[in-house]
Order: structure tokens, then sequence, then C-alpha cells
């Protein structure tokens, strides 16, 4: 595909071009300024990938006066989750924060789009943290307006607010092994692990051994470059607090009411070994909203972790759902 400039050239906007594998360093030297650590090794994953199979990629850099000042990967999908129709997903995306608000990031959004709409693909996914407020600003900035929301365990709180308070971005709402109502025996593990969370850990295979996990990529990405969590004090304060006094935090909201305000569907999932979503609170998540449809997995609390084949397959139908619903929309 052909670099195409997104600004007139009186102003030397920036120019969109394929990415090529000895972009490898100026991808690294970006993702590392961005999210402050390196991921060399998963950057130049992607690139191979690309390079072997490009039908199922589409990677673009941009530059601005010749210089590299961003990049955006993208992935074709095809039948992920039962759906029939292709689309793309927006992987990554990154602008050098010196040329931040410069359209640099929507110039490599149009170029996905550009190229989506030359193979015939006439949808683009991307999934970002609700938390993440700068990407949801570049996001509205470029048009990507409504969603499917997500959200397990505690994630579950925050996703529901927003389907609850602004039912116009929530096109549909999945809570993963998440009730306002933990069982007491979940909430005291949960309590225990996070209030004693070290305020750093020595190597990634410390940390992995802390969790009980195996999965080094994610916790390559899961701490920042000096070995910590990429995860808010604040929690970690207040169980320490719950341990050293009783007392629990005060939501300032029922989560409850909230979660029968909801309008759009909602997808309930439950690990069938949860000790944290318990099994006779179901009724009641059920009572809640009519909307609200329940499916269990052979799991733990963490499904997705424990059987991801098994969380596929309980996502697909209601995904299938949502799909069908907006094809409709849409005529």
């Amino acid at each position: 595909m052909n670099a195409r400039k997104t600004a007139s050239a009186k102003t030397r906007g920036p120019v969109t071009r394929p990415l090529t594998a000895g972009d490898l360093d100026a991808v690294v030297s970006i993702d590392t300024a961005v999210n402050g650590r390196a991921r060399r090794g998963y950057h130049e994953r992607r690139l191979a990938a690309a390079k072997r199979a490009p039908a199922l990629h589409a990677q673009y850099a941009v530059e601005e006066g010749g210089r590299f000042t961003g990049y955006v990967l993208g992935k074709v999908l095809e039948g992920e989750f039962g759906r029939t129709q292709p689309a793309v997903r927006l992987e990554v995306i990154a602008v050098s924060p010196d040329s931040q608000g410069h359209g640099d990031g929507v110039a490599l959004c149009e170029a996905l789009e550009a190229e989506a709409r030359r193979r015939g693909i006439r949808e683009l996914r991307t999934g970002a943290s609700w938390r993440d407020s700068r990407m949801l600003r570049f996001l509205d900035h470029a048009g990507w307006s409504r969603a499917l929301l997500v959200g397990h365990s505690m994630g579950g709180r925050s996703t529901t607010w927003l389907a609850a308070k602004h039912p116009e971005r929530v096109a549909g709402l999945a809570l993963i092994d998440y009730s306002p109502e933990n069982a007491p025996a979940g909430s005291k593990r949960v309590t225990q692990i996070v209030a004693h969370t070290p305020e750093r850990f020595a190597s990634i295979e410390e940390a992995m051994k802390y969790f009980n996990s195996t999965n080094r990529e994610r916790f390559e990405n899961y701490l920042t470059a000096d070995l910590r969590l990429k995860r808010d004090p604040y929690f970690r304060d207040q169980f320490k607090r719950l341990l050293e006094t009783g007392e629990r935090p005060k939501l300032g909201v029922d989560m409850w009411q909230l979660l029968g305000e909801v309008r759009c569907p909602i997808l309930s999932m439950r690990g069938s070994r949860s000790d944290m979503y318990a099994a006779e609170t179901t009724a009641k998540m059920k009572a809640a909203n009519p909307r609200l449809a329940l499916v269990e997995v052979d799991a733990g609390h963490n499904i997705a972790g424990e059987n991801p084949q098994g969380f596929v397959a309980a996502l697909r139908p209601f995904l299938a759902l949502l799909e069908e619903s907006h094809a409709h929309e849409r005529h």
C-alpha cells in the first residue's frame, strides 16, 4: 500500500507507510518511551508474524519530516469467537511523546481503516482499559464511540458502573466471575495476597512465584521497568487497613442497584470452582436484571487463565448475539 499523506504538503503533516522489520529499533524506542518498559521480544514476534503471513496483518509506521514518530499493529480476525465476518483488530498503537497531539495517531488509524476497506473488511475492533483516560480520549477522537465491556473480578465494578451510567457507549457487558457480593473464602484469600504484595520484586521469576503463575509473558508486561506491579497501591493499602482494623472500605454506590440499571445485554460468567462468586449468588444475579444470561465454566476465579478454551466457548454465543443485534441496527 502506498504511503499517503493525512495533512497537506504545505503543513508537512504525518505520512504513513507500511512497517518493516528494519523499524524494530524505532518501534521499541517509542514503546519504551510510552510505556516505561521495553518489549523488544513481543514486537519482534509481531513483525516476524506479519512477514510470514502478510494477509493476516496490517502494520503501519507514521513519519513527520522523514522522522519515525509512531506505529500501529493490526491483525485480521477470521472466525474468532465464532464470528463469520472478518474484522481487523487494533493490537498496539503508539506515538512518540514529543509528537502526540499532531495527528499522528489519527493518521495511523486512518491507514488501518483504509487497508481494511481495501480488503473488503467493514469492522475494526480494539480493547482498552476504561481507566486509561488518555487512550479513551484518543479513541473518542478517532471515532470509536461504542464498546463491548469485559470486566473480570474487581473490573466488574467499573464496567458495571460505566454500562449503567453511560448506556450510549456500551453495546454489551460481560462480567467474568464477578458479582456485587464476594464469597467470604475468596475475599480472605485476595485480601491476604494483595495486602502483602511487596513494593517491588527482585526478579520476574519472584513475582511469578508470589502469584503462583507460570505465564512469564504476562509478568513481563505486568511489571514496570524497576520490577514494581503496574497496580495502584491504593487497593493494596485498603486491604492492609482491612487486615489491621477489620473495616471494609465503602464503595459509595449500591452495585446491585447499578447492575439492575444496565440496559444492554449482560453475560455473567462464573467459574464453577470459584471461591469469589458463590453458586448461591447466581439466583440473585439473574433476579437483578432480566437482560442477564448466566453461564458456568470449569475453572476457579481466573477463568481465562485456567481454562482459556472454556472461556472462549462460553463467550462466543454472547458475541454472536451482539453481532447479530449490531447488524440489525445497521440495516
